[in-house]
Parts: C-alpha cells; structure tokens; sequence
C-alpha cells in the first residue's frame, strides 16, 4: 500500500487516525516529563527539545510536570506536550478518552491497550491543548518521540507551524531488529562513527546492533591477536554499550568462536588450534581452543550490560578435514560440530549466564540434530539472495528451536548495494520467518574483499529493513523511498533517491550481475588479464556508464567539495544538526523550514552524500576502464596514440578516486584496512600507465 498521510513517517505507523482541526507548534509552552520518568525518559525528551529548537520551530525545556495537567485536574492554559508512561503516570484532561482527569489508576485501560502489543507499544494524540506520548514503557515513550520528532520535521509543519489533529497507536511486528556490522574485513569504525550509528539506527526503532568480531577485539591478555588490524577495546566497548543503552538499543558482544579464524591461526602461539594447514576453523580437538576462548570471554563479556552473546560458528569448512578426520569418520561430521557447540554452550550459559547466539548455516547441514540443541539457543538463519519464499526456515520452527531471520543490505562486493536484491530479501525473509513464529531479524552488512563498501550506502537497505520489521507492507517502494529520503537528505530527497535507484541498477545491469555481489568491483579492481574483462559485455557497460551519469546529474551541485566535512571526526549526536543553529533556534533569529534530516546528523550528511558521488565515478571508471582494457586486447600500442592517452588519463581519475576513497575512509574508520585497498587502486593505475 501507499501511505495514506502527507508527512513522510519511517516506519509507518500501525494505525493513523486524522482528526478535526490542527495544533500551531510555535505556540507549544512546555515540555513536561512525568515525575517518576526515568532518566531514559529524559534524554528522549532532550533529545525532542533540542531538535525543535534547533530548527527554529519553537524553543522548548523539558521540566517536571506534576500530573501532567495540573494537579487537582485543572486543563493546560497554554498547548505543551507531554511524555508519559501509561499505567503509571496521569494523563492531561484534553487527553482523556472521557471526561475528567485520567489518574494513574484509571488510566489502567491505556496500559491494558498498550501493553498487550509490547514494552515499545506508543500513542501519540495531537489536539488543540498539545500533544500526548504515552507509552507502554520507557521504551514506547522513546519510539513514539522519535515519530513526533519525524512529524515536526515536515516540510508541512515546517511553512505553517501547524500539525494536524490526529491519533497514532504504533507497535512492532517483530519485538527485535537488529543491524550488524562487519568490523573483521579490514575497516574497523572509530568510536565516534559507531556512536553515530547507534544514533541513526535508533531514529529508525532499530533496537539491537552487534559488530561481528574476529580478531579486532583488543584483548590485554592476548595484545597479538589483532595488533596491525584496529580494533575496539572493551573500554571502547563498554562506552558503545552506555551510549547504545542511552537510545534503547541493545548491543549485544559478538566474537566468532569456530571458523574464520585465519588472522588469528596464523600467528605461530595459535597455529597449534588449528583444525588444518588451511588455518581456517579452531579444532575441537585440543583443550587449549575452549581455554582461549574462555579468556577472550571473560575481558570481552563484561563490557556490555546484554546477557545475549553470539559465537557465530558458521561456516566451518576445514572441520572434520583436519586433526577430527578420525573423530569425524567414527560419530559424524555433524556431531562433531555439535560437540563444540555444546562446550561453547558450558562456558557462555553456565558459567557467563549468557543466551547464545549462533549462525544456523551449519545446523541445516545436520538436520537430524536440530533437536540436540540446548533449547535457548538462539539460532540466525541467514540468506542474501533474493528469493520468491524461504523454505528454511521451517525447519528450526518444526523442531521448536527460536530463531532470527537474518537478510543482508546486500552492499558488499559490489560498488554500490544491489538494493533491487535487497530490498526483496528483506520483505520476503522477514514475511516467511513472521510466518512461522520468528521471533526476531537482524540486517548483515558484511565487509567482504577488504570492506572497500562505503559505510554511508548502507543506510539505505537498513532504512527498508527498519520499515519492514516494524509495519511489513506498508510503504511500496516508491512510499518508502519519499519517506527515506526526505529524513536522511531533507528538501534534496528526490534528487538522492533518484541517484540511489539508478546506481543500484548500474551494478547488476545484465553482464554487472553475479551471486552475492556485482561485477563492478572486479572491473575496479582486478588486473586487465581477468577473465572478467570478457564475460562483460558492451551492452552492459554502456547502459551502467548511463546509469552513473543519470545520478551524478541528479544530485549535481548538491555535495560538498571534497576537502570538506571528512575532517577528524568529532562526537555529534544526530539530534544536533549543527551548533549554530541550535544558538540561533533559541535566540528565535533563524527559523528553517522542513523537511529536516532527522535521521543524520550535519556531519553525517555531508559524508553521506559524497559517498554515494564516489560509487557513482567508481562506476564510471570501471566501465570507461573496460572499454580502454579492450581496445588494448586488441593489440593496439600502449605507449602512444590516442588509447595510451586515454589510458593515462583513467590513471588520473583513478588517483583522484584513490584519494577521495582514502579521505572518507580515514573520516569514519581507523587507518589498518586502507592501505592494501589503495595498493590495489595503485596498482591499476600503474597498469593504465603502461608500467
């Protein structure tokens, strides 16, 4: 369906009902917060006070406000919203569903209403006298905040300070969603960007983020895992967590406990735990591999206030190949696996009290030991191709097993997301899991090929993911896409829109297409001698170079410089578009009209865009590499003539997209990780030159 109201809201709400009439926001008197609010409550309502103000639409501070209306149930002389727990808190007069104050005690039937849909459960009343939060808990006065914030932000409320009369009453499809991020391929974000993150992801009710963890996790018992990566530190971590915690996000320790483990088997005091020269999977068959991760658990666990931990365990290619051939060939390669589960259960639920989570790639391999599981484990089922129905996940529901259903933003190997195929991986996989009792998701968004993928682009499939976990099928693509992009880009959404389809189609165009990933990236970046400068062909890059075009063009003029905004990188909550304009909204001198970004920060926004203009003259030069690569093959000279200029020329762009690649890098992640993508971009270049 389409949204059936005008200002752009992510995720649409469950129910939406207009009234008669409108509230004028600029006349808005007070904030009141209740007076048993947590301090969770309070920094929703900062959060709400200072981007109102900010934008100039009226000044407000959050201040304790007895009943809310007054106590002795005298109405609210001047309009003022108010932020409540239902059950617990009076209710204003005006807000009452019948005459007369609501006390706490009679507002029992909003509690009841509320409750029965979960702790996130919101309403949110618009009128005459103000406007009323009420949530089921904490947790539900935070989501509906983050929805007035979505509607206060319209261009609409934005030009005539009014919002309409109207009631919203909102719940979650699936109670957990989630986003992890891949901090094991090379980049690893410095703090100040995964802060950032946690702001983004919670304008979007996403409420769980991990970072999958391999060898990055800065241990002090074991300082040689990682040492030349990056990495997180559980101080690092343990900030994370606080500040997480602080928008209802819950971030729960990841640290991949079996296989992908080459960076850390390949150091010679490891290399004993490996299953096989292949130093891939930890081997079950020596006591040191649960003492290692015993240690790493004890500095890593204590960091984070969730009592989830995922282990991963996926993807185990080398087990029972190794030094449990012979276990393997007596019980099973299946129970094998399981024996390692079942240890790795011992210490994470019996002596860490932890749920453990795991990937459940290996489990379908062995479906007969479905049943053999602990029962609270909790088992990700992950799939990234698009697909018309997910027949797996019914499996892990036959055999009573709880289970996520895992999608990916489909953004990793390839210059720009495959949205198309993100997009449809999401609504399916998210429908069948609801299908059959799935009780949560979790969007991947992986690193593959030395995480060249820009952070920035993400946002886009995490966005739809966020929509579809919350309310499934409310806003088509296009609904969606009106909604995504006046949130994150403001007045300039269409034009971003416009250039995200186009450079999501770019990659995938035809010969562009490949599993899990497009053909753009091997054009970027491999050798001419590659196989891949045959398999494509000149329809496909004619039509991706159009395709580029067409973005570039729509945002033309609507990016900074380069040079600007990829500075070091500072701590700014995305409730804060910038600091000037917080001064001047109190000051009441500067008023700006809507649409506002609520969902990125000033700083965000600016890197933000110029990676989408990066993915976009990625592309090109992949393409216009292409066809140089072809007139070369031909046998045509590359010291002279019009090919070997033109092949000096690429030379140059790919140096000035080396550059620009490496500035925005340096702008969100720490520095190990980009020095082998930029000698693969040299070493392009090199080859143009005829070197």
């Amino acid at each position: 369906m389409s949204e059936p109201f005008s200002i752009p809201l992510l995720p649409y709400p469950r129910k939406l009902a207009r009234g008669q009439g409108s509230l004028n926001v600029r006349k808005l008197a007070a904030l009141f917060v209740a007076p048993e609010a947590t301090e969770l409550e309070w920094h929703a309502a900062e959060d709400l006070a200072q981007d109102v103000t900010s934008w100039g639409l009226v000044s407000l501070r959050p201040e304790r406000g007895g009943v809310l209306a007054g106590s002795a149930g005298a109405p609210a002389t001047e309009p003022a919203v108010w932020l409540a727990v239902a059950g617990r808190d009076a209710l204003p007069l005006w807000a009452a569903e019948g005459q007369g104050t609501q006390s706490g005690a009679q507002a029992g039937g909003e509690q009841e209403n509320l409750a029965q849909q979960g702790p996130e459960a919101y309403r949110i009343r618009v009128g005459q006298h103000g406007i009323l939060v009420l949530g089921a808990s904490p947790a539900g006065v935070f989501c509906g905040v983050q929805t007035l914030l979505q509607l206060l932000a319209s261009a609409e409320v934005g030009r005539s300070g009014n919002l309409p009369a109207l009631e919203i009453t909102d719940w979650p499809s699936y109670p957990d969603r989630g986003v992890m991020l891949d901090i094991s391929r090379g980049r690893v974000p410095r703090l100040e960007d995964l802060l950032g993150l946690v702001d983004v992801l919670a304008r979007l009710k996403i409420n769980h983020l991990e970072l999958y963890t391999e060898h990055t996790f800065r241990s002090r018992q074991h300082p040689a895992i990682g040492q030349d990566a990056g990495g997180l530190s559980a101080a690092d971590l343990s900030a994370l967590d606080r500040y997480a915690r602080a928008h209802h996000v819950e971030l729960v320790p990841n640290l991949q406990s079996f296989g992908h483990q080459h960076e850390i088997l390949k150091l010679p005091q490891y290399a004993h735990l490996a299953e096989s020269d292949d130093l891939w999977t930890l081997t079950p068959m020596e006591e040191g591999t649960y003492e290692l991760l015993d240690q790493l658990y004890a500095e890593l666990l204590p960091a984070f206030a969730s009592k989830r931990f995922n282990v991963d365990c996926d993807e185990t290619f080398d087990l029972g190949k190794g030094r449990s051939a012979g276990l393997a060939e007596q019980i099973g390669l299946g129970r094998v696996y399981m024996r390692h589960i079942q240890r790795l259960h011992e210490l994470v639920s019996g002596k860490y009290g932890h749920q453990m989570m795991m990937w459940g790639d290996i489990v379908l391999h062995h479906r007969d030991l479905v049943p053999e599981l602990p029962k609270d484990i909790l088992l990700l089922n992950w799939i990234y191709e698009a697909a018309p129905r997910y027949e797996q996940v019914e499996p892990f529901a036959e055999a009573g097993v709880t289970q996520w259903v895992c999608p990916g933003t489909s953004s990793w190997n390839s210059l720009f997301p495959r949205l198309e195929n993100a997009l449809n991986n999401i609504r399916q996989f998210l429908a069948d899991g609801r299908q059959v009792g799935a009780k949560g998701c979790l969007n991947t968004d992986w690193g593959d090929g030395g995480h060249y993928n820009l952070p920035g682009l993400s946002f886009y499939p995490h966005a739809y993911f966020a929509a579809e976990a919350w309310n499934p099928g409310a806003l088509e693509r296009d609904a969606f896409e009106r909604a995504y992009g006046a949130l994150a880009f403001g007045d300039d959404g269409e034009a971003w829109m416009k250039a995200h389809r186009a450079l999501g189609e770019a990659v995938v165009y035809e010969d562009l297409y490949r599993m899990n990933g497009s053909q753009t990236c091997d054009l970027f970046f491999k050798p001419q001698d590659d196989d891949v400068f045959e398999s494509v062909g000149e329809e496909s890059v004619a039509k991706a170079l159009d395709l580029a075009g067409q973005a570039l063009d729509a945002v033309a003029g609507r990016v900074p410089a380069a040079g600007t905004g990829a500075a070091a990188p500072q701590v700014e909550d995305a409730r804060t578009a910038d600091g000037a304009g917080v001064q001047a909204g109190q000051a009441g001198q500067t008023r700006r009209e809507g649409p506002h970004p609520v969902l990125f920060n000033a700083r965000q926004q600016r890197l933000v865009r110029r990676e989408v203009v990066l993915a976009g003259r990625q592309i090109q030069f992949a393409m216009e590499r292409w066809k140089v690569v072809q007139v070369l093959k031909q046998g045509k000279p590359a010291g002279g003539g019009f090919v070997a200029a033109a092949a000096r020329h690429l030379a140059q762009v790919s140096q000035a997209l080396a550059e620009e690649f490496a500035a925005l890098w340096r702008a969100r992640s720490q520095e190990p990780g980009l020095a082998p993508l930029l000698e693969r971009m040299a070493a392009v270049q090199k080859e143009l030159r005829g070197e």
